[in-house]
C-alpha cells in the first residue's frame, strides 16, 4: 500500500479527533454533580452497549435529563458519549 494511501484513510480519523479536541468539555462542578459521578456504574452499562436505548443514561440519576445534562462533562468517557449523541443542547 502505497504511503498516501495510508495517510488519505486516516486524514479522516484524525480530522474527526482534532475537532473533538478544540471543544471545551462539558459541564461540571464536582460537588452539585455528586450524583452523576457517583452513578457511573449505571451509565456505564449505557455507554457499553448494554442497553440500546442511549436516553436511559438519564435514568442513572434523580434528576434526570436536566442533572446530567449539567454535569456530563465531570468524566470524559461521559462527556464523548453525550456529545456525539448530541444528547444535551
Amino acid at each position: 500500500m502505497q504511503p498516501t494511501a495510508v495517510l488519505s484513510l486516516l486524514l479522516p480519523l484524525v480530522a474527526a479527533l482534532a475537532a473533538r479536541q478544540d471543544q471545551q468539555p462539558g459541564p461540571c462542578d464536582p460537588e452539585p454533580c455528586y450524583e452523576v459521578i457517583d452513578s457511573a456504574a449505571c451509565w456505564s452499562a449505557v455507554l457499553m452497549g448494554q442497553e440500546k436505548n442511549a436516553t436511559k443514561i438519564f435514568d442513572c440519576v434523580p434528576g434526570g435529563e436536566e442533572e446530567m445534562c449539567r454535569c456530563y462533562g465531570c468524566d470524559s468517557i461521559l462527556d464523548k458519549f453525550v456529545v456525539s449523541h448530541e444528547m444535551c443542547s
